[in-house]
């Protein structure tokens, strides 16, 4: 299976930067931690973009990190990965509307 280029929408990067900006605030390492982290499973992500959960949202897969609270939902296309939402799992999702871009 080809390796796919990992993209985030406009929406997933500012909220994980905001994140990491609130992390940073109280523990600067912890921040870096976790920007390591995110990096290496969206590699992960890119070699094997089925590693995700089906969800609520059809036509996307989900990533979910019990540790940190978080959600990573992504789209696959036949050359691409593209990073749709990163948002809290305590947030209520059940109110984010996704919509699959054409394939």
């Amino acid at each position: 299976m080809p390796v796919r280029w990992v993209e985030w929408s406009d929406e997933a990067e500012a909220a994980f930067e905001a994140y990491l900006d609130w992390i940073a605030e109280r523990n600067l390492q912890a921040a870096e931690e976790i920007r390591v982290e995110i990096e290496d499973w969206t590699r992960l992500l890119a070699a094997h973009p089925g590693i995700g959960n089906p969800n609520r949202w059809p036509g996307f897969l989900v990533h979910g990190d019990k540790d940190r609270n978080k959600l990573i939902i992504y789209e696959v296309f036949d050359d691409r990965i593209e990073i749709a939402a990163f948002r809290d799992m305590r947030q209520d999702n059940s109110k984010l509307r996704l919509r699959p871009k054409s394939k």
